[in-house]
């Protein structure tokens, strides 16, 4: 391509996808605020474009069941101790529904 022609390449900006989108407007990790603020309002306060920002803190909807989420937890090296196992189900059954084995069950 000479110097004079104009280049036919696609800025970074018109590459973007809904979520790049997203992230270029609001940092992932600067919406524990605003999830705060929307957990105290209520959930048909959330506006729907923001759901993609929970997944920076592991959180995510479930669908269909709107107003129930699901949060992923990290576990290095994928072991825990029995404390650790213990706390994390004293925790799921004191704000979730169940505690869930990786394999979707019930424990």
């Amino acid at each position: 391509m000479s110097r004079n022609q104009p280049s036919t390449e696609a800025s970074p900006e018109a590459k973007r996808n809904k979520i790049e989108e997203l992230k270029a407007q609001q940092d992932g990790l600067d919406i524990w605020s605003d999830i705060e603020k929307w957990a105290v309002a209520g959930y048909d306060s959330i506006p729907p474009e923001k759901f993609d920002l929970f997944k920076w803190y592991g959180l995510y909807r479930r669908r269909p069941n709107d107003g129930h989420f699901m949060i992923r937890i990290r576990v290095p090296g994928g072991q825990l101790t029995a404390p650790q196992a213990r706390e994390v189900s004293a925790i799921s059954r004191e704000y979730g529904r169940a505690p869930r084995h990786p394999s979707g069950k019930s424990i």
